[in-house]
């Protein structure tokens, strides 16, 4: 098969996820979410290593307690 061909049969990402079942959109949404929240808790730890701070596992959580 010539690239070109191979190029306009392959789907999109938008059209692979509409033709997923159900279940697996949901598995799939998931682990976007769940790479959204990794993104964001690296994004943290980036700031707080330029800053020169030390950054604890309680304190980046949002409801944490502290004794």
């Amino acid at each position: 098969m010539s690239p070109p061909i191979a190029w306009v049969m392959t789907p999109t990402e938008e059209e692979f996820y509409n033709a997923l079942a159900p279940d697996l959109k949901k598995k799939v949404d998931a682990v976007r979410a769940q790479r959204l929240n990794s993104e964001a808790m690296q994004a943290k730890l980036e700031a707080s290593a330029a800053a020169d701070k030390v950054v604890w596992a309680d304190s980046t959580s949002a409801g944490a307690k502290r004794f």
